[in-house]
């Protein structure tokens, strides 16, 4: 009975030893998830300057204790990342950038390649909006292309009838005939187009004003001659002393005459001046009256 007794209070006495040991050493401390990984959601990118994109992170495992990460750009003045993750392109290059673990120093990268914002073509205009010419001459239109810092310029040009006037890849426009045609120079960057009307007329240089002296018999007169084109080859002359005019068919070398009233009317353009020679004669059988003109050109 004494041997069962004395069992009995050593086996108390060990769980009371286990129970105090284990108060001793504390609650038990889980082990902590290391990192393992990491991920970008883009391994490369192409941008525009200008551009912004944000970059995610996967750190693994998910469970992991700490998932922070410090984002770095290896070209900054190409493209900068904040700490989120958000990106900037700035400049043309190539940047790479890197998220790094805090837990493990792991690190992923991501190449950003960005290329310069291309400004577009707004608008184009010419030097001119109308020529006229004569058979022979040549002149250079000037394309002006907008905004001057534009990145494509390039213009083509075309001319709606080439029998009247063509035009070179420069803008030298040479008439060949009498006619009109239409001058187009159009941008390769947006298509945008302007437009000169080119007339070609052998009589463009005689048309003007001209002041004349009239020379009768007797007296000389001070009048301006007004000469205008009209169809085909006419050219109408308006004598303001006169407060009248008349037509006039002129050929290519300048000269012409025809009835005026009742008189002749002669005479031809050289150069800047005019020569004109006016018959007439009051009746049948009534005296022959003449004027002479001669004229320069105003310079307009």
């Amino acid at each position: 009975m004494k041997t069962q007794h004395f069992l009995c209070c050593l086996a108390l006495l060990a769980v009371c030893f286990t129970a105090c040991k284990k108060d001793k050493e504390g609650p038990e401390i889980p082990t902590p998830v290391a990192v393992t990984g990491v991920t970008l959601n883009y391994e490369e990118l192409t941008l525009v300057s200008g551009d912004t994109i944000t970059l995610i992170a996967t750190v693994k495992p998910d469970n992991a204790d700490n998932k922070s990460v410090i984002w770095t750009s290896g070209n900054p003045e190409v493209v900068t990342v904040n700490d989120n993750g958000f990106v900037t392109a700035l400049s043309e290059g190539i940047a790479t950038i890197v998220v790094t673990t805090v837990d493990g120093n792991i690190s992923a990268n991501c190449t950003v390649k960005v290329s310069r914002h291309e400004i577009p073509v707004t608008d184009v205009t010419l030097n001119y909006e109308e020529l006229s010419l004569i058979p022979g001459d040549t002149v250079t239109l000037i394309a002006t292309v907008q905004p001057d810092n534009a990145d494509n310029k390039t213009v083509t040009w075309t001319s709606s009838n080439l029998a009247v006037a063509t035009v070179t890849d420069d803008g030298l426009v040479e008439a060949i005939a009498d006619g009109k045609t239409i001058i187009t120079v159009s941008t390769k960057d947006g298509n945008k187009t302007a437009t000169c009307v080119v007339t070609v007329d052998y009589r463009t240089n005689w048309v003007g004003s001209y002041d004349c002296e009239e020379i009768r018999t007797n007296k000389v007169y001070q009048t301006i001659i007004d000469v205008t084109a009209k169809e085909d080859s006419i050219l109408y002359f308006f004598i303001r002393r006169w407060g009248s005019g008349g037509d006039a068919k002129v050929n290519i070398d300048g000269i012409f005459e025809e009835y005026f009233y009742s008189g002749v009317f002669r005479g031809s353009f050289i150069g800047d001046s005019l020569n004109i020679h006016y018959f007439e004669q009051e009746g049948q059988g009534g005296p022959v009256h003449s004027a002479v003109f001669k004229g320069i050109k105003i310079k307009q």
